[in-house]
């Protein structure tokens, strides 16, 4: 945990974290972070969960490795010091948190099972999502006629909601949003260092609904025995953002 020394939260708690600088991708920014605030090399290894009310504000939590450095001590502008807790003390308040929006992330690290996946690295020039959307039954996936590629939102509103998105996605294809369950993130692309800070998220549903589709869709039917178990929740992203 590092110590806050920003005005604002100055002496209260809370885990490294900041915005991305201009042309870093998101693991890069977690790892100066993290050497800024708490004075450790850290390496990722595995996003724990994305957060994030839209396509234009999300928070990557990433869980990894110390590989060098050392605790920081000395305050400075980017934090006041940073130490070790018991993790039940800072679940439970016992020490004077900034915010208890972190217990989310850190309840996900301390699963036993969680997937190991890191953010894919390219390049985007604006926001896009993705769906998979499987027909639970016959192991089905929506793909368009011609392509064979899956339903894609190009978001030209920074602050448009997942929600929304979600919802004129699904109901422009024949469905009502309760006859669809999401799954969680299949994957997300960014990579700030080409000059493009765009992000892509691919969103994982399942239905039992068959929807007879408009020409530019259709139902793909999936070979692959294991399809299903590789989106099943333990095997995506979990993502706070649509639940």
């Amino acid at each position: 945990m590092i110590q806050e020394a920003k005005w604002s939260c100055r002496g209260q708690w809370y885990l490294p974290a900041g915005r991305l600088d201009r042309g870093e991708t998101f693991a890069e920014g977690a790892q100066r972070e993290v050497e800024e605030e708490a004075g450790f090399k850290f390496q990722p290894t595995s996003i724990v969960c994305l957060e994030g009310s839209s396509p234009g504000w999300l928070r990557v939590n990433f869980t990894g490795h110390i590989t060098g450095g050392e605790l920081k001590t000395t305050e400075d502008k980017e934090s006041m010091q940073a130490s070790w807790f018991d993790v039940e003390d800072v679940l439970n308040s016992k020490i004077d948190l900034r915010s208890t929006d972190i217990f989310v992330p850190i309840r996900k690290a301390l699963e036993t099972q969680h997937t190991l996946s890191l953010p894919r690295i390219v390049a985007r020039p604006n926001f896009t999502v993705s769906f998979l959307i499987v027909h639970s039954a016959d192991v089905s996936v929506v793909t368009s006629t011609k392509a064979r590629s899956l339903p894609t939102v190009a978001v030209k509103e920074r602050g448009c909601g997942y929600p929304s998105i979600a919802a004129a996605l699904l109901q422009d294809l024949g469905f009502k949003l309760k006859d669809c369950q999401f799954c969680g993130i299949v994957n997300i692309a960014h990579d700030g260092r080409q000059g493009q800070d765009g992000v892509h998220t691919t969103l994982a549903y399942t239905t039992t609904r068959s929807v007879k589709f408009k020409r530019a869709w259709r139902w793909c039917k999936m070979e692959d025995q294991t399809f299903m178990s590789r989106i099943s929740p333990d095997k995506l992203i979990p993502f706070q953002g649509l639940q």
